[in-house]
This record gives structure tokens, C-alpha cells and sequence, in this order.
């Protein structure tokens, strides 16, 4: 069985597209996205310069990696950790490396100084010398179309189109670009490419390169695949949204496995833009929504706490096979 995601055409008439959005989102948490106007020669270029990072040296991309544990920016190397662990469930490490980063430069206002651990330095490897630039294109055309998805659902829910402007007009936004290597053996019992886990912020992105893997917890508590959608974005419900809903929009279960078939198993790359809310902003029921099992929180601390979990895993780790070398900004 197979999951299918809906796939909205964000180029149709505002209110066609925005009720598409709104039942997508209510019944799946997920959706595809296509008539968004992203250049796609960006998003090649993109994962191209993805590849080019990853098939250095563990040694060199080490380099990127941050000095402190518990930062998200920079790189994370194979069985760091474990997607799971942001809600308390225990699994073996994730058979990911990934890499991290987030507005650059950021802009010397109170605002994001008094939010600074959110806007923490880019930590930019050597190679591929023009990561930075064509990194901080896709960040803004994701931004972008974040904003413009957002207003779509703020007209669902009959708020208007601009409601969540003033709330998500500094978000604590960041790309995580996932490579997850191929495999000539299967994973360990209770093993993922990426654990079963929610987002947490209020939409997310995905770009990937059509290797399959991504599953979706159904409302059964059964798992199945997803296909990717060529062209397409794959756009889900973070908590925070979802709460701020009143749970309308779910904030679907969601995990990473190897293909169908048996070893090998393909590598895997996928890129994700993860949108949250300004820092400052309260998440709590909208107006007109049902209360929901969720206590009023800044999105901010709400961020932070999964964010501390998700790291807790790689203080105590090392990367297999190889001396952590000392992180650099290069």
C-alpha cells in the first residue's frame, strides 16, 4: 500500500488552491507541491553542491562540524543522531550524515540578538567554494515560497491571507541537507535512515532526488510509502502550526527507510527548508479553533527543547572509522 499525497498546484485560483491546501494538510499532513515557480536549474545546482560536500572525506567535512554538540549548524556525521530521540523514543543511531545552515548574514537588530541562539554562525566548509552563495539563493526562494504557502493557509482557516505575517516575518528557518549512504547490508533491528518522528516547527519543504524511502504514519498507526512527485515539493505540518490549528492540520508521523528490494540500497539525498515561527511568537489555539492538549509556549522554547534532544546522541559519539578533526569556519 501506498500512500497517496496530494498534489496541489499552487498556479490554480487563490481560493481553489487554498481549500486543496486545507484538506490536504486536515487528512494527510502532507502534500505535493507543483506550480511553485522555484527555478529548477537552482535546485539542481543545489544538490549538486550537496553531493560535491558529502563525497569528501569524512576527515575534511568533519571540519564543518561545530564545536559545540548541541548546535544544529554545520555537519553531523553517520550515527550521530537519532530523529526519534526529540520525542523520548529510543532507536539505534540514524544512518544519516547531514548538513546545516541557516540565515547568513544575520541581521544586527534586538530582535535577533535577544533570539541569537537561533541565528547561531554558519560553520561553511572549504569545498565547494560557492556553497555559501548558492546555499543562501535556495534559503531565500524557500523562504519565499514558505510565505506564500502560509498566506494560503491563513485564507483556509478564513483569517486572511496576511494573518501570519507579523508572526513568522523572522522565522528561525534553516536547511538540513540529508545523505543517507548507500547500503550493502541491512540496518540493525529497530535502525533507520531516519527515525519516526513529527517536525516541529510550522511547515516544512522537501526536495529530493527520487530515490525512494520516505514513509507516513497513517491514522491506523500503520506505516507506508510515499512517492516522490517529479518537479514537486513535498510540504508537511509541524507541530507548532498543527497546534496552532487546534489540530485541523495534522502533523503527520513521518520516517526514513531503506527502498523495497534487498542490499545494496541506494544512496539517498533530500533537502529540507524548516520553517518555524518568529521566536517571540506565542503558539496557541487561533482564533475560531478548537482547544486542543497543548499548553500556550513561545515557539522559541517549544524549538529549543526538541532541538536539545535531538543532539543529547552525538556529545558521546565519534564517527566510525575516523579522528574527529577540530571544526573550522572555512
Amino acid at each position: 500500500m501506498t500512500i497517496a499525497v496530494p498534489v496541489v498546484d499552487l498556479s490554480g485560483p487563490r481560493p481553489t488552491v487554498a481549500a486543496a491546501i486545507d484538506d490536504a494538510l486536515h487528512t494527510v499532513g502532507f502534500m505535493a507541491v507543483t506550480g511553485h515557480g522555484i527555478d529548477p536549474d537552482l535546485v539542481a545546482r543545489m544538490f549538486d553542491r550537496v553531493a560535491r560536500f558529502f563525497a569528501q572525506p569524512v576527515e575534511d567535512k568533519l571540519r564543518a562540524a561545530p564545536a559545540d554538540p548541541a548546535s544544529p549548524r554545520g555537519y553531523s556525521f553517520v550515527g550521530a543522531t537519532a530523529q526519534a530521540s526529540a520525542h523520548d523514543v529510543a532507536t539505534e543511531p540514524d544512518l544519516v550524515e547531514t548538513f546545516n545552515a541557516g540565515l547568513d548574514p544575520v541581521p544586527d537588530t534586538a530582535y535577533h540578538r535577544d533570539a541569537a541562539s537561533f541565528f547561531t554562525p554558519n560553520i561553511w566548509p572549504a569545498m565547494p567554494a560557492d556553497l555559501p552563495a548558492v546555499w543562501g539563493e535556495y534559503l531565500r526562494a524557500m523562504q519565499a515560497l514558505a510565505d506564500r504557502i502560509l498566506g494560503l493557509m491563513a485564507e483556509a482557516l478564513g483569517l486572511g491571507g496576511d494573518f501570519f505575517a507579523p508572526l513568522v516575518d523572522k522565522p528561525m528557518a534553516s536547511i538540513t541537507a540529508n545523505h543517507y549512504p548507500g547500503l550493502d547490508h541491512e540496518p540493525a533491528p529497530d535502525q533507520f535512515r531516519g527515525g519516526p518522528h513529527t517536525d516541529y516547527g510550522s511547515i516544512t519543504l522537501l526536495a529530493t532526488d527520487g530515490v525512494p524511502g520516505l514513509q507516513l504514519q497513517d491514522a491506523d498507526g500503520s506505516w507506508a510509502p510515499t512517492a516522490p512527485v517529479p518537479g514537486g515539493f513535498h510540504v508537511n505540518t509541524g507541530d507548532m502550526l498543527s497546534h496552532w490549528s487546534g489540530g485541523h492540520w495534522r502533523s503527520t508521523w513521518h520516517r526514513v527507510v531503506q527502498p523495497p528490494g534487498g542490499p545494496p540500497y541506494p544512496e539517498r539525498t533530500s533537502i529540507a527548508y524548516f520553517h518555524s515561527p518568529n521566536a517571540d511568537a506565542l503558539i496557541a489555539q487561533l482564533p475560531g479553533r478548537g482547544a486542543v492538549d497543548f499548553e500556550p509556549v513561545l515557539a522559541g522554547h517549544y524549538l529549543r527543547a526538541k532541538i536539545e534532544k535531538y543532539y543529547a546522541l552525538r556529545s558521546g559519539t565519534q564517527p566510525a572509522g575516523s579522528r574527529r578533526s577540530e571544526p573550522t569556519a572555512g
